[in-house]
């Protein structure tokens, strides 16, 4: 049972005189098993207090109190601490385990030759003894359970070592510390930020494409994120071949599947429906704001609209007067409205002052999260609100904390994620992804990154307003051919649809690519909709409301300027994630994760060839190489498709009615030659099954009792005039044809 990290007061049962002077009450742990509380206690330098050892009196150090005898153990080492900068920690029966900050304990302790590391410790209460692991964690990627201590290892923290034997050094690798004999095991799978254990089952996801590009689930690509187990005991390694996103290791149902063994794809996406915005949520999109009255009133346009949260494109204020753009924001919009930013090319300067502003209002908005440390915020960091996933990117700008590029941490952030509705929001441009006068500052991999895991691409920089078709590539502008409307796109792993929104009130720049500036646009016809100077453009937002006409996956998305213009209208459909219940985007009744043709329907879900790729969507339906467009006979049944279809058979199917007789072979295709022999239901209760009444070319359907196993033909025995064994068993039916037709069935 995992505990919380961190509690506002000492439950009832702590004695807090017990605790020392300069005990922080916001930092404390949730009594272990009622007698054992861990909590940070601030150095007192009034008295050059100096818990340790760091030759300062200004840190928290961490302690255990012991509630039973008032016992108080000083650990002397200085926890790491989270955004919000709350110590972490995890109390779990005797174990204590947290990272230590190197920085301010002003120690190596990995003995890597720095000092900017988080270093797993762990601390036994009932032999009083702490371990230093001597591994750089992820600092928010730990569980307990007993003995067992399970941790995230960051190669590029720990030496730049390649600890999944993949060639680089940018991953985050699952280790196991059991505190009983000390021993430390490298899993060496790539993870990602969620791990947990029940009883003695570790369950993980692991990246595809940071582990060396294995295909897991044999879908033929490495974009997806694999659910694994570890049993404890065993020390088996059992990869479940399905593929899921991080969140749903958070949903009980899941865990308790994996316990139990019976984890489905269908559950996995029960749990990927949680990843949906609420009805109507409206996001308003802007960039290159400044702090005059034209961004006051774009503004209140933002509020007039019913926006429930900005997502800003970079430039901000451009100037330093970060707390005056600060005000604007409240003024206009409340201190505790939710606004998001990337870091843009007129704030860079002054991004660590943003980022305390913007972090500070997040934090009044409950359900508001970004990844990593505050000083990654807005640069590289991926956020979720009200079931919206987006990437806040300083591609372009800055480099980041590296060992990942942008692309790279983009990649496996959208793996990651099961939302249905993902955005990267980052400042610059290409020079092909906007229609003034900006050159190419971000490189194609980010785009492209984005349009494979479906995640829509919103820019600024540029200070127009500009969106483009659907595309199935950014880099060499290719209109999607399913989706090449210019009011109707799509999100798809594969295809997305890149905005630029530059009207936040700075100023108004002119078109210059892709003339003329009427449509049909110039260029490769990629552009939907383009809003500058020359259009008579003045300031505005793109709204988008997610989740429109009771449809999770429906957005609709318009911009608007101060005056009420709207020169651009569309809707969008996604193919990510999952709604309620499970996404079933071609409406077919089949859930997208198990759905073998997710865009045609397809309810009977059938596949000829058997390679996961349902009929109506394959290429090759019978796999003989030859496409369907030109192959004479789709289902090799021996009649062509040509006089199949004349005669109102279907050459998809060998055997049209379904009666056990091939197309070829039977004399009437068309009617079931069963329904001359109603078959009888039998009780199967026994091993020995006897069927009397198989005359002719009928089929006998057996109902078979839920506590009756059958393992295959060869323990059932059916005695019939000749009896053909389907071994199709499922939903407790069982069935049998005979082998010969009989005169007196057929016409």
């Amino acid at each position: 049972m995992r505990k919380l990290l961190r509690y506002l007061s000492l439950l009832s049962s702590v004695a807090i005189s017990a605790a020392p002077a300069g005990f922080d009450q916001a930092e404390v742990s949730e009594p272990s098993d009622g007698r054992r509380v861990a909590y940070t206690i601030t150095e007192d330098p009034k008295v050059a207090e100096d818990l340790n050892g760091d030759g300062d009196s200004d840190d928290r150090v961490l302690q255990v109190l012991d509630t039973w005898g008032g016992t108080v153990f000083n650990l002397d080492l200085v926890p790491s601490t989270g955004r919000d900068g709350v110590d972490i920690f995890l109390l779990e029966g005797d174990l204590l385990v947290w990272p230590v900050r190197e920085s301010l304990q002003g120690m190596d302790l990995n003995f890597d030759g720095d000092l900017s590391d988080d270093v797993l410790h762990v601390f036994d209460a009932s032999t009083g003894s702490t371990t230093n692991v001597a591994l750089a964690v992820e600092v928010l990627l730990l569980e307990v359970e007993r003995n067992w201590v399970a941790f995230g290892v960051r190669e590029s923290a720990q030496a730049g070592t390649d600890l999944n034997g993949d060639g680089d050094a940018s991953d985050t690798v699952l280790h196991l510390f059991d505190a009983g004999s000390g021993r430390i095991t490298n899993l060496g799978f790539a993870i990602g930020s969620r791990l947990r254990i029940d009883g003695d089952l570790l369950t993980f996801i692991v990246i595809e494409a940071a582990q060396a590009g294995i295909d897991l689930n044999r879908d033929g690509d490495t974009r997806d994120s694999v659910l694994h187990t570890f049993d404890l005991t065993s020390g088996l390694t059992s990869n479940t071949g399905l593929a899921t996103r991080d969140k749903a290791l958070d949903d009980p149902a899941v865990i308790k599947s994996v316990a139990e063994g019976s984890i489905t794809a269908q559950t996995l996406a029960l749990a990927a429906s949680q990843a949906i915005t609420p009805p109507d949520f409206k996001v308003a999109f802007i960039g290159d704001q400044s702090t005059g009255s034209d961004a006051t009133a774009v503004l209140q346009l933002i509020l007039d609209e019913g926006a429930d949260m900005v997502m800003h494109q970079g430039d901000l204020a451009y100037n330093s007067d970060i707390v005056g753009w600060d005000q604007m924001i409240t003024d206009v919009l409340g201190a505790d409205f939710p606004y998001f930013a990337s870091i843009g090319n007129h704030d860079a300067s002054d991004w660590p002052e943003y980022q305390q502003v913007l972090s500070a209002r997040m934090a009044l908005v409950p359900g508001a999260s970004c990844s990593g440390p505050l000083a990654d915020l807005g640069i590289q960091s991926s956020c979720t609100y009200q079931g919206l996933f987006f990437i806040l990117s300083g591609v372009g700008e800055d480099d980041g904390p590296g060992p990942r590029t942008h692309a790279e941490y983009i990649r496996d952030e959208l793996a990651l994620d099961n939302s249905t509705w993902s955005v990267c929001s980052w400042h610059k441009n290409m020079r092909e992804m906007q229609i003034g006068g900006k050159g190419s500052s971000t490189g194609w991999e980010v785009y492209e990154e984005c349009r494979l895991g479906g995640a829509i691409v919103a820019t600024g920089h540029e200070h127009s307003y500009s969106r483009t078709k659907t595309l199935t590539s950014t880099e060499l502008q290719i209109v999607d051919p399913d989706w090449p409307q210019v009011d109707e796109v799509r999100v798809a792993e594969g295809s997305t649809f890149v905005f630029v929104s530059g009207l936040g009130g700075r100023d108004i720049r002119a078109q210059e690519r892709c003339l003329p500036d009427t449509p049909p646009y110039g260029c490769t016809g990629e552009w939907a909709s383009i809003y500058s100077s020359n259009q008579g453009a003045d300031f505005g937002a793109l709204f988008c409301s997610f989740h429109v006409d009771g449809q999770p996956n429906k957005a609709h998305c318009y911009f608007k300027d101060i005056f009420g213009n709207v020169p651009d209208d569309f809707n969008v459909t996604s193919f990510l994630g999952a709604a309620a219940g499970g996404l079933d985007v071609d409406g077919d009744g089949i859930i997208d994760e198990i759905d073998n043709c997710q865009y045609v329907p397809n309810a009977d879900q059938l596949d000829l060839d058997s390679d996961g790729i349902g009929d109506v969507c394959d290429s090759d339906v019978d796999d003989d190489g030859d496409p369907n467009a030109t192959d004479p006979d789709d289902d090799n049944d021996g009649l062509s498709d040509v006089d199949e279809i004349a005669g109102g058979l279907d050459p998809l199917d060998p055997d049209t009615d379904d009666d056990g007789i091939g197309d070829a072979l039977d004399t009437d295709p068309l009617t079931d030659s069963n329904e001359c022999t109603g078959g009888n239901d039998i009780n199967a209760t026994l091993v020995s099954i006897v069927v009397t009444d198989l005359t002719c070319a009928a089929r006998e359907t057996i109902t078979v009792l839920p506590l009756t196993t059958v393992q295959d033909p060869g323990h059932l025995h059916l005695i019939a005039p000749t009896v053909i064994f389907h071994s199709d068993f499922e939903a407790g039916w069982l069935t049998v044809t005979s082998a010969d037709p009989c005169p007196a069935c057929l016409p």
